[in-house]
């Protein structure tokens, strides 16, 4: 006759290991895991250190940018962008979308395109306008529109503030 209570211990025996050796390697997990949290937490602060902005990286990047962002005022530049696939990026339509402080009054005031800030609102939010950038007829009638605009937004707002002064008087 086989006894069966032993073949239940022995059952009991090997659940019981085996729950103790999980329960040990969790704990060793864990430990492991606040060990590289706290060792990301020391590289995090490394890296703040090591990026924090110098005055003169601070005028760097504001100068960087603000070339880029009157670029794309500029038609041919918009093709070369949209040629080269970068509407496509995500990354670079989030990069579009941060630029998107240069039209508050205290950054615009340094612009010297200010239709680039209408593109920069265009590129953003409108995916057939990226799309329209690639073609070489959209970008002449871009560059023609800009032109057009040029020859004639002086003299239409001269004659308008003529208007305005002979008004008063």
């Amino acid at each position: 006759m086989i006894n069966t209570n032993n073949s239940d211990d022995m059952e009991e025996v090997t659940t019981t290991n085996e729950q103790q050796l999980l329960s040990s390697d969790i704990n060793s997990q864990q430990q492991q895991s606040s060990t590289i949290t706290s060792t990301q937490q020391s590289s995090l602060n490394h890296l703040k250190k090591q990026f924090t902005e110098s005055d003169e990286e601070n005028k760097l990047r504001f100068e960087m940018e603000l070339e880029f962002i009157e670029l794309l005022a500029h038609p041919t530049y918009l093709q070369y962008l949209a040629q080269y696939k970068y509407f496509e990026d995500e990354g670079f339509i989030e990069y579009l979308k941060y630029l998107q402080y240069w039209k508050s009054p205290e950054y615009s005031k340094f612009i010297k395109f200010p239709y680039c800030l209408y593109f920069l609102d265009r590129l953003i939010n409108d995916l057939h306008f990226r799309e329209e950038c690639k073609s070489n007829a959209f970008r002449d009638i871009i560059h023609q529109q800009t032109m057009s605009h040029w020859k004639y937004y002086r003299r239409n707002r001269e004659e308008k503030v003529k208007e305005q002064l002979n008004q008063w008087e």
